[in-house]
């Protein structure tokens, strides 16, 4: 979670605000709050429960973060292929083999969808998002 607003501080080297509405709220006092980024996803719909109608709201823009899983929802990583070091996914518990394994029921469907518009699971991932 992120906020961005006009007169909002850039810090460099920080990632993004990972807090709660109540501290969205806080932030809203202090200077106005433009847009809030999320991580939003087949995989991952947290911020439609309540981020989401919070930016509706107050007329907040919902900046879609990892809307392709980190690449896990293009269809192409495959359960037990390993990262280099370097990469984040090589140390987080959503690329171990495991759970890899057991969220392919999610690429698999999306995969299906793909087939039948002529389209790519990305590209189906995306719309979702976008819908």
């Amino acid at each position: 979670l992120c906020a961005v607003g006009a007169r909002a501080p850039r810090r460099s080297g920080e990632g993004p605000f990972e807090g709660t509405i109540r501290q969205l709220e806080r932030i809203q006092q202090v200077f106005p709050v433009s847009a809030v980024e999320a991580e939003l996803s087949v995989w991952s719909r947290e911020a439609l429960t309540e981020l989401l109608p919070w930016c509706v709201a107050r007329g907040v823009g919902l900046l879609a973060a990892m809307p392709l899983g980190s690449g896990y929802l293009t269809g192409t990583l495959k359960p037990g292929q390993g990262f280099e070091p370097e990469d984040l996914r090589a140390r987080h518990p959503r690329f171990t083999s495991e759970v890899m394994a057991a969220n392919q029921p999610v690429v698999a469907g999306l995969r299906r969808v793909a087939e039948r518009r002529g389209a790519t699971v990305a590209q189906v991932a995306l719309a979702w998002v976008l819908r």
